[in-house]
């Protein structure tokens, strides 16, 4: 049985004006432990961990299943980081990604 705040991701490549741009979509289903209200997402990949750069993604899709809510956030707004959190039942929030919530526009 899968850990219950274990994240699972996607990548989804589209074109627009002959141009690709690469999405990778992590998930997750419950706060992080300890602290309330916050989901938080590891940014890395592979055997050995490595955190994603310019060359492999544009954008992440951080998703929260149980709210039905999306970051939609340029790989450069996360800048070789680990892991992120996110505060979406906090309105008043300051976070580094809040501004991506339901940031459709910038797909």
């Amino acid at each position: 049985m899968p850990s219950p705040w274990a994240t699972t991701y996607l990548t989804i490549y589209w074109w627009i004006a002959l141009e690709i741009h690469r999405l990778q979509i992590k998930t997750t289903i419950t706060e992080e432990q300890d602290k309330s209200r916050t989901y938080g997402f590891a940014l890395n990949h592979g055997k050995d961990s490595s955190s994603y750069h310019a060359d492999t993604v544009d954008f992440f899709g951080l998703v929260i299943l149980p709210l039905h809510t999306i970051y939609i956030a340029p790989q450069a707004s996360v800048d070789d980081r680990m892991k992120v959190y996110v505060y979406p039942e906090n309105p008043g929030s300051a976070g580094l990604l809040e501004r991506y919530r339901q940031n459709w526009g910038l797909l």
